[in-house]
Order: C-alpha cells, then structure tokens, then sequence
C-alpha cells in the first residue's frame, strides 16, 4: 500500500519535458537503468515506464502519419521504374529475335549454297 501511494504522490510531481526525456536517453543509450534512474533522480518505476510509453506513442504517431505519403511516393516511382525496366527488356527481347532469326538464315544459306553441314544430325550417330 505504501509503494502505491509513492507512486501516486511522484506521479503527481512536474518533472519538464527536458528532464524526462534526458532520463530516456541515458536509459536508452545503457548509461543508467531504469532502477538506478529511480534512485538517482528520485522517480518511480511506474512513473518511467510511463514516459516510455508516452515517448513511443509520440514517435510511432509521427512514423504512422508521415509514412503513409512516402510509402505511396515511393510505390509510384517503383511502379515507373518497373514500367522502363519491362521497356528494355522487352525491346532487348525483340533484338536477340532478329538475332537469332539472322543466324537461322546465315545457317541456311550456307547449307544450300556452299554446301556446308552446320547443323548437327540429331540421333545416335553424329
């Protein structure tokens, strides 16, 4: 009963903003921990974990509101960067046909013309 009624009298108390969060950042960074910080600074437990939480809240807040926007920036610029992606590779596609089309004639030619066995004879004997 009496660790709850600290409790409630610390939390009553007005710490600032600059002192809460510099509380924070020497947990958060392993200079202190969250025990040493309440005997050090004469706070509870309770009244830190509280600060975390408020501190979390504040950041996720402004992680949740600020993103969405980017995220949909970014899937815009993915989306047109695939689109020129898909561009080259198709026009890469349409060149190595004619390539391989003007082989298969380079092959035929030779064969009528010059009389010149290129392709290999499918089968047991070669």
């Amino acid at each position: 009963m009496k660790q709850k009624e600290k409790a409630e009298n610390l939390a009553k108390c007005y710490y600032p903003v600059k002192l809460r969060w510099k509380i924070l950042q020497q947990i958060e960074i392993g200079i202190l921990n969250d025990h040493t910080a309440c005997e050090k600074y004469g706070i509870s437990l309770i009244l830190i974990r509280k600060w975390r939480r408020q501190h979390y809240k504040r950041h996720l807040q402004t992680y949740v509101t600020s993103q969405p926007m980017k995220r949909k920036q970014s899937q815009a610029e993915k989306i047109k960067a695939l689109e020129k992606q898909l561009k080259e590779t198709q026009k890469a596609l349409e060149e190595e046909k004619l390539k391989s089309r003007a082989y298969e004639i380079m092959i035929e030619v030779a064969e009528k013309e010059l009389n010149i066995p290129v392709r290999k004879k499918s089968g047991p004997k070669q």
